[in-house]
């Protein structure tokens, strides 16, 4: 099945798309005074996937768009892991209402209320459980950081990153907990109608029937990863082919990273 809806994957893109959807200027500087502030924080991270993690976050942002989420919800969602990870997760001598104060400087305050909302609930506990108990202990998420995390599983597994990283869990259980699909299909109906729900549908489809050549060479544990190879990390351990090998001479000095 082709799917019918592919997320932006880069800030331009996202413009683009809040530009056709009717956002204004003012909505479309936001987002990008946010992923500015992404890409500060988070510019050497990269997915399992060697995806940067910028991009993840962009196409977060461009599911929550298309899906009915405010500019805010759509802000908030491109740096929804800005406090997880990242140079703020990092800054120990920064207190936490610090670096909050970093962040509504850089954004807004209703966006980083998101955002750090978004990273304070316990997503592995609430998908451990039954919607109807957590409604009944008051302790659901609310809408906005709900559709956040939907658009941020709904990229995971467009891209098919849960067959390079399959360590990586990914809440309600998914890819692969068919209770948890449900739950996740009926929250995706009560927050934007059923052209979520749809595409959803689309989305389990092709989880299902993907097979990617690339999955076993690919694969990595962790659930993302910084970035820090040098230049002569690049070729594989024991790889004695002359074409992958540095090229040294008196023009050309090895280059030293």
């Amino acid at each position: 099945m082709i799917m019918t809806f592919i997320p932006a994957q880069t800030n331009l893109q996202l413009y683009r798309q809040l530009q056709s959807q009717g956002f204004g200027v003012n909505d479309i500087e936001l987002v990008g005074h946010t992923y500015d502030l992404s890409c500060r924080m988070l510019a050497d991270y990269f997915r399992p996937t060697q995806k940067p993690f910028t991009c993840h976050l962009v196409g977060c942002s461009s599911v929550a768009a298309k899906f009915g989420g405010s500019i805010e919800i759509v802000a908030a969602s491109i740096a929804h892991s800005i406090y997880e990870f990242g140079q703020l997760k990092s800054a120990s001598s920064i207190s936490a209402d610090a670096k909050r104060s970093v962040v509504r400087a850089c954004t807004s305050t209703s966006v980083e209320k998101l955002i750090h909302d978004y990273s304070s609930f316990n997503w592995r506990k609430f998908s451990k459980n039954s919607v109807r108990a957590w409604r009944i202990s008051g302790e659901m998420p609310s809408e906005e950081i709900l559709l956040m995390k939907l658009a941020d599983i709904f990229d995971d597994l467009l891209d098919g990153s849960t067959t390079i990283a399959p360590s990586k869990k990914l809440a309600f259980g998914l890819p692969d907990d068919h209770a948890g699909r449900t739950i996740v299909m009926k929250h995706a109906k009560a927050l934007s109608g059923e052209k979520f729900e749809h595409a959803w549908t689309q989305l389990f489809v092709d989880v299902d029937t993907f097979t990617n050549p690339l999955a076993a060479p690919m694969q990595r544990k962790a659930s993302y990863r910084q970035k820090q190879d040098s230049v002569t990390d690049c070729a594989p351990a024991g790889n004695n082919d002359k074409r992958h090998q540095p090229r040294t001479n008196e023009s050309h000095s090895p280059v030293k990273v």
